[in-house]
């Protein structure tokens, strides 16, 4: 997710910015998405004359309530390992710093299991106030900068709010809304086409669904909360695998615990369909991945409509195990972590089923936290069994500090397993 900037980037230097400070054309925050959600990560500065990149001291600007980890000039508005001098400057923020998340609320002390919002044992827990801040951030030019042809750039105290804002590869999704003509449900999504889309050639698509945690009308709340819908749209992944990106936003809880939804899933068959008809979709390659609730929808339409998706990546969810004896044949990729007290055991329960009815799934037990190097070996040791049945878990522990936490290992799985991409690499070998 760390890839190079100039492309998404080029539109920030159009118009003046409304800052105090008279050498200062544009200023823009940009917004990365990680597998905790959407995070300001820079802010990028355009100047009216090109800044002597070995004369800029990083104490010569100050980003209120962040830790600033670069600064460097650039003769463009992107990343750089080492910078030069030109009339941006780029100011590189930690993503860990506690303002750093653009969403207010969150998940409480358990995090919602399979189905709905839930605590340590099963009981009721507060829903997050699902609320998205403005990506912008508070800067102020507070030392000295010299210009390559030798003017002093005086500093000023004065902060200023960027004009400009940023989402890394969320403004590549367009919404839209779908009306079901059989039902009159309508179903707002989220849909992100491959750049140089061309109707000569069909692609494969993506259905992600979230977590009950945001649950609400804004459309942005399913593509900044994590991976699991924005991961498949990163310059990395459409240049191995171009794909059409499928994201709805539900403003109702859609599955629960009693392994029951309502007639929405069939909303969510039509829409599928709806946009494998307008677009050139291969319909051999359509997938469906969610986590949590997310993933209990895939496994409701996994069942009821078993010859629309040729495979699933399914995070941190359960079903009824009578039901899911069913997807016996269906290339799966479940990811669970080991402390979650409600996923583990409710997909054990299907692991069970499916062994009883003469399966073979290939088991591995993962550190969340393993290095990449460690994770794909991992993969490509369970992708080489003779089997579509594929269960990784996390060691308990591993996907948080605290190993007594319960209910976040539920929701710190989705935090890892959209990160890696051996996984995301296996869904598109699979073909119907």
């Amino acid at each position: 997710m760390a890839a190079c900037l100039a492309c998404t980037l080029a539109t920030i230097a159009v118009g003046a910015a409304s800052t105090a400070h008279p050498h200062i054309k544009s200023a823009a925050a940009i917004g990365e998405v990680f597998g905790d959600g959407e995070k300001i990560t820079t802010v990028v500065l355009q100047y009216d004359k090109a800044i002597d990149n070995s004369r800029l001291l990083a104490k010569a600007f100050s980003v209120k309530g962040r830790t600033i980890t670069r600064i460097y000039a650039s003769r463009s508005a992107a990343r750089s390992a080492h910078g030069g001098s030109g009339a941006f400057v780029v100011i590189e923020l930690n993503p860990t710093d506690r303002s750093a998340s653009i969403r207010d609320g969150g998940p409480g002390p358990g995090g919602p299991g399979p189905g709905g919002p839930s605590g340590p044992g099963g009981g009721p827990m507060q829903m997050p106030v699902n609320k998205i801040n403005p990506v912008q951030a508070t800067v102020a030019q507070t030392g000295d900068l010299v210009a390559t042809d030798g003017e002093k750039i005086a500093g000023q105290a004065a902060y200023f709010h960027t004009d400009k804002a940023v989402n890394r590869i969320v403004d590549d999704f367009q919404a839209f809304t779908f009306q079901d003509p059989k039902n009159g449900n309508r179903l707002t999504y989220n849909l992100f086409v491959p750049k140089g889309y061309d109707r000569a050639r069909k692609y494969p698509l993506v259905l992600f669904m979230p977590d009950a945690s945001v649950t609400g009308n804004d459309p942005k709340l399913t593509l900044i909360q994590g991976l699991g819908a924005v991961v498949w749209g990163s310059p990395g992944d459409q240049a191995k695998h171009p794909a059409l990106v499928l994201a709805p936003q539900f403003n109702t809880q859609i599955a629960s615990d009693d392994f029951t939804t309502p007639n929405i899933i069939d909303t969510i068959e039509r829409m599928v369909d709806h946009v494998a008809t307008k677009y050139r979709v291969d319909r051999n390659r359509m997938y469906t991945t969610g986590q949590s609730g997310g993933c209990m929808m895939s496994l409701a339409l996994l069942i009821k409509y078993p010859n629309l998706f040729a495979a699933a990546m399914l995070v941190a969810g359960q079903w009824d195990p009578k039901a899911t004896a069913a997807l016996i044949h269906k290339p799966l990729w479940i990811v669970v972590s080991e402390g979650d007290i409600k996923a583990f055991p409710g997909m054990n329960a299907s692991i069970a089923v499916w062994e009883q009815n003469g399966a073979t799934i290939a088991k591995g037990r993962w550190s969340a936290q393993a290095p990449a190097d460690q994770q794909a070996a991992d993969v490509a040791k369970m992708a080489a069994q003779e089997t579509n049945l594929h269960y990784t878990t996390y060691i308990q522990g591993t996907t948080f500090a605290n190993p007594s936490s319960g209910g976040m290992e539920h929701m710190n799985t989705w935090k890892f397993a959209y990160t890696i991409p051996g996984i995301r690499d296996w869904l598109f070998r699979q073909s119907r």
